[in-house]
């Protein structure tokens, strides 16, 4: 019984082990620590096995259990006081696992969601130092500007572009989303039409891009980008992460250009 209860326990702790999480792999994490209750069945197990072994006398050993079963049994109602909310469950993890990613990188979005930016960007910073990913970049950035500090967004996201390979067309919309709110419209196509190239898939900047052609007048350009997002819609809404994919603001985006695109051709009813 002890063989196959221990590899059982390793083969289901192994992926969310940093041993198998490598080279900034944090964000794919198949198994986190609520999951892992048949874990802790296998190591009851071993652990009961090795006392009864150890200890012959059977007296002693109902002690122990006794005293094990406190000891636990506190420190699960202790573990469970973490999991009041987001920040309290990260911020416990931080504690014990201060230089891993993942941990840092969820605190700073559950600061950040709770509004409490200046607390989140030092974790955010820790996660970049540990991580340079580009959700690691990007979560930065998006601290810094809600801070108020453009320009150390702006080069952030810069560096972010220059250093990642994987998910680079997240930094490019982040940049050309934040030249569009500075009214830089040239450099915010610029980084706009490089996400659509780097991935076709990506809705959210095709659409400031449909926005940005509107503004400027350039139907031709305008009518090719709406019918760029129409053909990703309708692909992406047979998948199964259609309602994640494609939101309710995109659809609705995408029908206020398609109305202004027939205003301004002249064609007053709605494509």
């Amino acid at each position: 019984l002890s063989f196959p209860a221990y590899l059982g326990y390793l083969l289901l702790i192994a992926p969310s082990n940093s041993f198998i999480l490598r080279h900034g792999q944090w964000m794919i994490d198949p198994l986190s620590e609520r999951n892992l209750y048949a874990c802790a069945i296998f190591f009851s197990i071993i652990l009961v096995e090795i006392l009864t072994v150890v200890i012959g006398n059977r007296k002693a050993l109902r002690t122990v259990f006794m005293v094990l079963l406190l000891v636990f049994g506190a420190r699960t109602f202790a573990r469970s006081m973490d999991f009041n909310n987001d920040i309290s469950l990260w911020q416990s993890s931080v504690q014990y696992s201060p230089n891993r990613a993942r941990p840092n990188y969820n605190l700073a979005v559950a600061l950040k969601d709770d509004g409490r930016i200046a607390e989140a960007i030092p974790y955010a910073r820790k996660t970049l130092s540990v991580s340079p990913q580009a959700q690691s970049y990007g979560l930065l950035a998006n601290l810094l500007l809600r801070s108020g500090q453009n320009k150390e967004a702006e080069a952030t996201l810069i560096e972010g572009v220059r250093i990642v390979e994987k998910n680079r067309d997240l930094l490019l919309n982040q940049l050309g989303q934040l030249y569009y709110a500075q009214g830089n419209s040239v450099k915010a196509i610029g980084f706009l039409s490089r996400a659509v190239q780097n991935n076709p898939r990506f809705i959210q900047p095709a659409l400031t891009l449909m926005l940005i052609q509107l503004d400027n007048g350039d139907l031709l350009a305008a009518g090719a980008t709406i019918h760029h997002v129409e053909r990703q819609i309708n692909k992406q809404s047979r998948t199964f992460q259609s309602e994640q994919l494609i939101t309710n603001d995109m659809k609705a985006m995408l029908a206020f250009g398609k109305a202004l695109l027939n205003f301004q051709s002249g064609k007053p009813e709605i494509g």
